[in-house]
């Protein structure tokens, strides 16, 4: 997604174009998204985002987490987890975190206490998931 928010549109004739990745934006896309203007909580790991940014990272985003249990996964994920890349705030400020966490990753499930919810489009069994379960 961030890869997606550094192409750049290309005429070429009045109906025709192409979209063209722009490195020099992707990395200030990055920076917008590691560092938003506005100050959040970040526990990001610098030197492993920027090894894997060619590379497909995946996201659990939290619609809503109290601090001191962000602060405890973080803790425990970069202890444990050799892959994992960081926990930070988002700022629905940032046209960056707007379409990463807003925009283009949808409310999938919900923890509550000890019960995780699969979320479906309620209008037909067969659209259910199975598989999630």
């Amino acid at each position: 997604m961030l890869r997606d928010l550094a192409k750049e549109k290309e005429t070429l004739s009045k109906n025709k174009y192409i979209m063209r990745f722009n490195p020099d934006k992707y990395q200030k896309v990055v920076g917008l998204w590691l560092r938003p203007e506005n100050m959040v909580w970040s526990a990001m790991i610098y030197d492993r985002v920027w090894e894997t940014l060619d590379k497909n990272i995946f996201t659990i985003c939290f619609e809503t987490i109290e601090m001191q249990l962000a602060e405890y996964l973080n803790d425990q994920l970069s202890k444990k987890a050799e892959f994992y890349l960081g926990g930070i705030e988002v700022d629905e400020a940032s046209y960056v975190h707007w379409y990463l966490y807003s925009n283009s990753i949808g409310p999938r499930y919900r923890l509550f206490n000890k019960t995780a919810s699969i979320f479906w489009d309620g209008i037909s069994e067969d659209s259910k998931d199975e598989g999630r379960v």
